[in-house]
Order: C-alpha cells, then structure tokens, then sequence
C-alpha cells in the first residue's frame, strides 16, 4: 500500500485513514478469537475504532524451500499469475514483539499447507500467518500480488459506546456474511482485517 498514486479508491472513508491514521494493525479472521482472551494483545489494539475488511489473492509459503541464518529466513512465496503459480524468493528477519531477542531460536517450520511458518523457541513455539511475513519481507511480489480489494469500512466507536474495533468484529453479522459468500465463490482469495487508529476524531 505505498503506491497510492496508483490506488483507486472505492470509499472516501478508505482514503481518510491513510490521513488521519497510523499504520493499521493486520489480522486474519481467526486471529480474532486468538487474540480476545489475550491482554498483551488487546492492549495492542487498544486505540483502533476504525476497521477495513478487505480481500486479495492467496499468497502461500513454499514448503519445500526454507533456511535460516539466526533470525533471518530465506524461502519463497507461491503465487497465483496469470500463467499459473508462481515462486518470488523472499528474506524475513524475525522480529515480531512476541519473540523476544532474548529467546534462542531452536528451528522454523512451515505449516503444511503454507498458510504459516512455526518459529520454536526456547520459551515455547510461535506462529507467523503468512500475511505478516509478506508484510515485513523483502521479495519481488509484484504491486497485483499484494493489492487488497476494500470490501466494508466501519467504525467501533459510536454514540452511545466505546467499543474497539476487535470488539465490534467478534459479532458483526456483515462480517460473516463476508466470509461465507467469500469461501463460496472466491475460496483462492483471503479475507483480512486493517485495524486502523482513527487519532483525529472531530476531524
């Protein structure tokens, strides 16, 4: 989301964040209910009343190719091109705020069907969904491999409530409707979630 000279903008809403909000937060659906009980990461999301539901093409984890040098990765994405799958090398250094540097890191593994990698650890194992890793890698995804089609923008915080983002999603009935007709028609296509900080509220 960096070209936004290029970005076609569906929602004035959609363009307003990028105005008036810090970096959202990524979630996958299930990451929902991984994260409601959890405080560490509920205070994380403490601040976000504005979400994004948003759509874009599968992108996957070779099983096949992985190494690591300390906390760096080396592996490769698949992708879904025009002329079939596709493999782009990437490089990702694990640095997410839940493995502390402290921790040895003992070995990775990919999830089976690429949809994560497991970092095991000295203080226990960690998942990484895929959609963090392409977020923080350097690879040659193209600008159509990572576009996100918007499909609802939404506010948590209302007249009479201050619920989070995260809050509001755990019973949205849009939501659901989302994700059924998306496993329906559109299965090789994956529904995330932008947390975003709306920090300017009377603008």
């Amino acid at each position: 989301m960096n070209h936004f000279g290029e970005v076609t903008r569906l929602l004035s809403m959609e363009g307003a964040t990028h105005l008036y909000s810090s970096p959202p937060s990524m979630l996958t659906p299930a990451d929902l209910y991984h994260v409601k009980d959890n405080p560490a990461h509920r205070a994380m999301l403490a601040g976000c009343n504005i979400y994004l539901i948003v759509r874009r093409q599968r992108i996957y984890l070779n099983p096949e190719i992985l190494s690591r040098n300390g906390r760096v990765v080396s592996g490769e994405f698949l992708v879904l091109r025009q002329h079939g799958m596709t493999r782009v090398p990437f490089t990702y250094e694990i640095c997410l705020p839940t493995i502390s540097s402290g921790l040895e890191i003992l070995d990775i593994t990919l999830a089976p069907n690429g949809s994560a990698m497991i970092v095991n650890t000295s203080g226990g194992g960690q998942m990484i969904a895929v959609n963090v890793i392409v977020a923080g890698a350097q690879s040659e995804l193209m600008p159509d491999d990572t576009d996100m089609e918007v499909l609802y923008v939404g506010q948590s915080i209302g007249q009479a409530n201050s619920l989070t983002a995260l809050d509001r999603l755990l019973s949205h009935t849009k939501f659901q409707q989302i994700l059924a007709e998306n496993s329906t028609h559109s299965p090789e296509r994956e529904i995330l979630l932008l947390l975003c900080r709306f920090e300017h509220g009377r603008t």
